[in-house]
């Protein structure tokens, strides 16, 4: 074959291939379904490999609520350690595989933007073989994630508000006064998640106030000791809840 007909058999190849690639039917998943399907954690993670909406079930109605169009700003108020960055991680796949568009991430200052950066969502999008193929990790830098699709900033400042007009705020608060506590009381719509009593069936939300311990102890006990011996007792009905 000339050389002017294995060009020409590259060029229809191409051409092919972009024809297939523009009439194939982009997948409607949810990020919950997404998380489920894509999201893959390392070894870091107490528990690895494949992501599953049954360990964090209180998750989904955050993703859901960010795929409402009429939802501007999310405020999640949480304990420690219960998946808030995981969140964020797997909006961010959903948005660099469906509905990809310029993305900015703020944290409170930019030492901690960093830290993040490299040791959490560079890891996590490595895990994944279709955001993997379209990351420019050589490209990138600890404060912008380079993608085929969209570029990811990350920024350090006091309030992440003032910088985009879709807000996905999460944090642990401490104090009433806490910036997340001001945010969530002046939402529009407060959501509340809610578990059922394993004694009693009734749905009930987790109140700080119904977590008993030892109080003639309560001197005397370590934090640690203290929440290991502390027990939560339901407020529909009085059963002790050990877990």
């Amino acid at each position: 074959m000339s050389e002017r007909g294995r060009a020409r058999d590259r060029t229809l190849k191409l051409f092919r291939q972009v024809i297939r690639r523009s009439l194939t039917l982009p997948e409607h998943l949810t990020i919950s379904q997404w998380a489920e399907k894509y999201r893959i954690l390392d070894e870091s993670s107490n528990l690895s490999g494949r992501w599953s909406n049954d360990i964090t079930p209180y998750l989904v109605g955050i993703w859901d609520a960010y795929l409402e169009q009429s939802v501007r700003e999310i405020y999640f108020c949480k304990a420690t350690q219960i998946g808030g960055t995981e969140a964020l991680i797997n909006i961010l796949g959903y948005i660099i595989m469906h509905d990809p568009a310029p993305a900015m991430i703020v944290y409170p200052n930019d030492d901690l933007a960093k830290d993040i950066s490299s040791k959490r969502l560079r890891p996590a999008m490595r895990l994944i073989p279709e955001i993997r193929k379209i990351f420019q990790e050589t490209r990138s830098k600890d404060m912008l994630l380079q993608f085929r699709s969209m570029p990811l900033y990350l920024r350090g400042a006091g309030s992440p508000t003032k910088l985009a007009s879709v807000v996905y705020a999460c944090s642990t608060p401490t104090l009433k006064d806490n910036y997340i506590w001001r945010l969530h009381d002046n939402a529009d719509e407060v959501r509340h998640y809610f578990v059922p009593c394993p004694h009693c069936g009734e749905f009930i939300e987790l109140k700080f106030k119904q977590i008993h311990f030892d109080e003639d102890q309560e001197k005397k006990l370590s934090p640690y000791e203290r929440a290991q011996s502390s027990q939560y007792v339901c407020q529909e009905c009085g059963c002790v809840i050990e877990d």
